[in-house]
Protein backbone atom coordinates (compact mmCIF):
# COMPACT_ATOMS: atom_id res chain seq x y z
CA UNK A 1 0.00 0.00 0.00
CA UNK A 2 2.32 2.53 0.65
CA UNK A 3 4.80 1.57 -2.26
CA UNK A 4 1.35 2.40 -4.19
CA UNK A 5 1.09 5.44 -2.68
CA UNK A 6 4.74 6.77 -3.33
CA UNK A 7 4.02 5.42 -6.74
CA UNK A 8 1.09 7.56 -6.92
CA UNK A 9 2.93 10.95 -5.38
CA UNK A 10 5.91 10.30 -7.95
CA UNK A 11 3.65 10.28 -10.86
CA UNK A 12 1.90 13.57 -10.02
CA UNK A 13 4.86 15.34 -9.01
CA UNK A 14 6.65 14.49 -12.11
CA UNK A 15 5.04 16.92 -14.41
CA UNK A 16 6.27 19.45 -12.15
CA UNK A 17 9.66 18.94 -12.24
CA UNK A 18 9.68 18.91 -16.13
CA UNK A 19 8.05 22.39 -15.54
CA UNK A 20 4.84 21.66 -17.00
CA UNK A 21 2.87 23.99 -14.80
CA UNK A 22 4.68 27.00 -15.06
CA UNK A 23 2.78 30.27 -14.82
CA UNK A 24 2.64 32.22 -17.88
CA UNK A 25 3.63 35.90 -18.28
CA UNK A 26 0.40 37.83 -18.57
CA UNK A 27 -1.19 39.36 -21.29
CA UNK A 28 -2.20 42.66 -22.17
CA UNK A 29 -6.00 41.58 -22.33
CA UNK A 30 -7.56 38.78 -20.51
CA UNK A 31 -11.22 37.60 -21.09
CA UNK A 32 -13.61 37.39 -18.14
CA UNK A 33 -16.99 35.28 -18.29
CA UNK A 34 -19.78 38.01 -17.99
CA UNK A 35 -23.24 36.34 -17.16
CA UNK A 36 -25.23 37.61 -19.92
CA UNK A 37 -25.05 38.56 -23.70
CA UNK A 38 -25.43 42.64 -22.81
CA UNK A 39 -21.56 43.13 -23.45
CA UNK A 40 -22.37 44.36 -27.39
CA UNK A 41 -24.56 47.25 -26.00
CA UNK A 42 -21.51 48.43 -23.64
CA UNK A 43 -22.71 46.84 -20.67
CA UNK A 44 -21.08 44.47 -18.46
CA UNK A 45 -23.03 41.92 -17.34
CA UNK A 46 -22.69 39.20 -19.95
CA UNK A 47 -20.40 37.51 -22.47
CA UNK A 48 -16.63 37.68 -22.40
CA UNK A 49 -15.20 41.09 -21.63
CA UNK A 50 -11.34 42.32 -22.14
CA UNK A 51 -10.11 43.54 -19.01
CA UNK A 52 -6.61 45.10 -19.40
CA UNK A 53 -4.30 43.93 -16.79
CA UNK A 54 -0.40 44.85 -15.53
CA UNK A 55 1.82 43.92 -17.98
CA UNK A 56 4.84 44.67 -15.55
CA UNK A 57 7.71 42.29 -16.65
CA UNK A 58 9.06 40.29 -13.50
CA UNK A 59 11.06 38.31 -12.16
CA UNK A 60 10.46 34.94 -10.71
CA UNK A 61 9.92 34.68 -6.61
CA UNK A 62 12.32 31.87 -6.49
CA UNK A 63 14.79 33.36 -8.31
CA UNK A 64 14.27 36.24 -6.25
CA UNK A 65 15.28 35.04 -3.78
CA UNK A 66 18.43 32.82 -4.85
CA UNK A 67 19.68 35.56 -6.56
CA UNK A 68 20.01 37.39 -3.56
CA UNK A 69 21.43 35.01 -1.51
CA UNK A 70 24.48 34.67 -3.95
CA UNK A 71 24.91 38.25 -4.55
CA UNK A 72 24.21 41.08 -2.27
CA UNK A 73 21.21 43.22 -3.72
CA UNK A 74 21.02 41.03 -7.11
CA UNK A 75 17.06 39.88 -6.19
CA UNK A 76 16.28 43.61 -5.14
CA UNK A 77 17.98 44.89 -9.12
CA UNK A 78 16.06 42.40 -10.68
CA UNK A 79 12.55 43.55 -8.59
CA UNK A 80 13.73 47.35 -9.26
CA UNK A 81 14.07 48.36 -5.83
CA UNK A 82 17.32 49.83 -6.37
CA UNK A 83 17.35 51.67 -2.63
CA UNK A 84 16.89 48.72 -0.72
CA UNK A 85 19.56 46.90 -3.33
CA UNK A 86 22.48 49.79 -2.10
CA UNK A 87 20.94 48.90 1.61
CA UNK A 88 21.59 45.37 0.99
CA UNK A 89 24.85 45.85 -0.82
CA UNK A 90 26.29 48.47 1.65
CA UNK A 91 25.23 46.45 4.66
CA UNK A 92 26.51 42.83 3.45
CA UNK A 93 29.66 44.77 2.64
CA UNK A 94 30.17 46.41 5.76
CA UNK A 95 30.04 42.80 7.62
CA UNK A 96 32.33 40.65 5.36
CA UNK A 97 34.52 43.48 5.83
CA UNK A 98 34.50 43.65 9.97
CA UNK A 99 34.34 39.27 9.72
CA UNK A 100 37.20 38.98 7.21
CA UNK A 101 38.99 41.62 9.76
CA UNK A 102 37.94 39.53 13.12
CA UNK A 103 38.93 36.72 11.53
CA UNK A 104 42.45 38.02 10.75
CA UNK A 105 42.88 39.15 14.29
CA UNK A 106 41.40 35.75 15.66
CA UNK A 107 43.85 33.94 13.88
CA UNK A 108 46.92 35.98 15.10
CA UNK A 109 45.68 35.75 18.68
CA UNK A 110 45.27 31.82 18.16
CA UNK A 111 48.87 32.33 16.73
CA UNK A 112 50.11 34.21 19.78
CA UNK A 113 48.56 31.64 21.89
CA UNK A 114 49.81 28.34 20.69
CA UNK A 115 53.43 30.73 20.85
CA UNK A 116 53.77 31.74 24.19
CA UNK A 117 55.88 29.49 26.66
CA UNK A 118 54.71 32.10 30.16
CA UNK A 119 51.73 30.27 31.43
CA UNK A 120 50.71 33.86 33.04
CA UNK A 121 51.00 35.07 29.58
CA UNK A 122 48.78 32.26 28.14
CA UNK A 123 46.08 32.87 30.24
CA UNK A 124 45.36 36.85 29.10
CA UNK A 125 46.43 35.66 25.19
CA UNK A 126 43.42 33.17 25.58
CA UNK A 127 41.06 35.78 26.95
CA UNK A 128 42.21 37.80 24.17
CA UNK A 129 41.80 35.24 21.65
CA UNK A 130 38.04 34.66 22.97
CA UNK A 131 37.19 37.69 22.68
CA UNK A 132 38.09 38.34 18.79
CA UNK A 133 36.40 35.08 18.03
CA UNK A 134 33.19 36.05 19.79
CA UNK A 135 33.21 39.56 17.69
CA UNK A 136 33.97 37.41 14.82
CA UNK A 137 30.98 34.98 15.19
CA UNK A 138 28.88 37.93 15.99
CA UNK A 139 29.28 39.71 13.02
CA UNK A 140 28.61 36.19 10.73
CA UNK A 141 25.81 36.21 12.64
CA UNK A 142 24.25 39.32 11.76
CA UNK A 143 25.47 38.66 7.83
CA UNK A 144 23.26 36.03 7.90
CA UNK A 145 20.73 37.31 9.56
CA UNK A 146 21.02 40.04 7.08
CA UNK A 147 21.26 37.86 3.93
CA UNK A 148 18.21 35.66 4.52
CA UNK A 149 16.14 39.04 5.25
CA UNK A 150 17.30 40.23 2.05
CA UNK A 151 16.51 36.60 0.37
CA UNK A 152 12.94 37.16 1.71
CA UNK A 153 12.43 40.59 0.54
CA UNK A 154 13.17 40.03 -2.58
CA UNK A 155 10.93 36.86 -2.96
CA UNK A 156 8.17 38.81 -1.31
CA UNK A 157 8.86 41.68 -3.57
CA UNK A 158 8.58 39.33 -6.64
CA UNK A 159 5.27 38.38 -5.74
CA UNK A 160 4.37 41.89 -5.18
CA UNK A 161 5.48 42.85 -8.81
CA UNK A 162 1.93 42.32 -10.28
CA UNK A 163 -0.08 44.09 -8.03
CA UNK A 164 -1.75 47.46 -8.72
CA UNK A 165 0.28 50.42 -7.13
CA UNK A 166 -1.74 52.93 -4.66
CA UNK A 167 0.00 55.79 -5.22
CA UNK A 168 3.52 55.84 -7.65
CA UNK A 169 4.79 59.33 -6.63
CA UNK A 170 7.36 59.37 -3.71
CA UNK A 171 5.61 62.33 -1.85
CA UNK A 172 2.50 62.79 -1.60
CA UNK A 173 0.64 65.06 0.41
CA UNK A 174 -3.72 64.39 0.23
CA UNK A 175 -6.11 66.64 2.31
CA UNK A 176 -9.28 64.59 2.73
CA UNK A 177 -12.30 64.56 5.31
CA UNK A 178 -11.86 62.74 8.52
CA UNK A 179 -15.46 62.86 9.72
CA UNK A 180 -18.29 65.01 8.93
CA UNK A 181 -16.91 68.36 10.58
CA UNK A 182 -13.57 68.49 10.00
CA UNK A 183 -10.70 67.83 7.79
CA UNK A 184 -7.15 65.60 8.31
CA UNK A 185 -3.59 66.25 6.08
CA UNK A 186 -1.55 63.39 5.62
CA UNK A 187 1.93 63.84 5.01
CA UNK A 188 3.65 60.40 2.85
CA UNK A 189 6.99 59.36 1.12
CA UNK A 190 6.53 55.91 -0.50
CA UNK A 191 9.80 53.88 -1.54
Amino acid sequence: MKSCLAAILILLMTPLARGQFRHEPATPFSLYLIQDESVSRGQLSGGYAEAPQDTVSRQKPTLALFKSMLVPGWGQIGNHQYVKAGAAIALESVLIGAIVHWAGKTGDAKNAFDNSADTLMRGALYKTYLDYKDKRNYYSWLLGTTIFISMFDAYVEAHLAGFPKENEEGLSFKIEPADGKSLQARLSYRF
